[in-house]
């Protein structure tokens, strides 16, 4: 909970805020929190509450497909890597400004380098669409590059927001289609942009 105002008068009181609902640090539902209290024998109770979700509703058919995407999100997160297994196909398909990956086993390896450079890495998921096949997710990647990659680490954090494109297969996730802004990466990580020398 982040309270946002609050007001007292007499033995009542009154405040609204925005609130998160994380799992194993996936973020499962947010939105905005509205309470009123009594004072009572001293302490402040909670007399009505009510939490308004700013997340869409998953729509109709879409429940297994809603699971996946958290399940994914929660390896992110987690770290834990055979947790790809119950929500990618085998024949999963990665294309990313970042590298892309032909398989499941490419995935694993791919998100163990990365959690290598950035083993602080944390995806936040923003918002989900859902539509026939797969949903639109726009997320925040925010990691710091303190371990060996492709280059030295550099020691600073990158934040990102992107986009992704997902599409289903038989319950699983079978493709991701990723966007972001590469350039901002690596303007983040401290690199600068020059010139080719004739």
């Amino acid at each position: 909970l982040k309270d946002a105002e609050s007001s007292v008068s007499g033995d009542k009181a009154f405040k609204w805020g925005h609130y998160k609902v994380k799992v194993d640090g996936a973020v499962v539902d947010k939105g905005r929190y509205m309470e009123t209290r009594k004072r009572i024998d001293g302490k402040w109770l909670i007399d009505r509450d009510i939490y308004s979700s700013a997340l869409p509703p998953v729509a109709e058919g879409m429940s297994a497909t809603a699971a996946a995407i958290e399940g994914f999100v929660t390896v992110w997160n987690n770290k834990q890597l055979d947790g790809l297994d119950a929500v990618l196909t085998d024949d999963f398909t990665r294309t990313s400004p970042s590298g892309d990956a032909d398989g499941l086993a490419a995935m694993k390896e791919a998100m163990q380098k990365l959690f290598t450079a950035y083993p602080d890495v944390v995806i936040d998921l923003h918002d989900t669409r859902f539509h026939n096949d797969g949903a639109v997710l726009h997320w925040q990647f925010t990691g710091t590059n303190t371990g060996p990659g492709d280059n030295p680490p550099t020691g600073k954090t990158v934040t990102l927001d992107g986009l992704t494109i997902i599409k289903m297969k038989d319950g699983k996730i079978a493709s991701e289609d990723v966007r972001f802004d590469a350039l901002n990466w690596y303007q983040q990580l401290g690199y600068t942009l020059q010139a080719p020398t004739e």
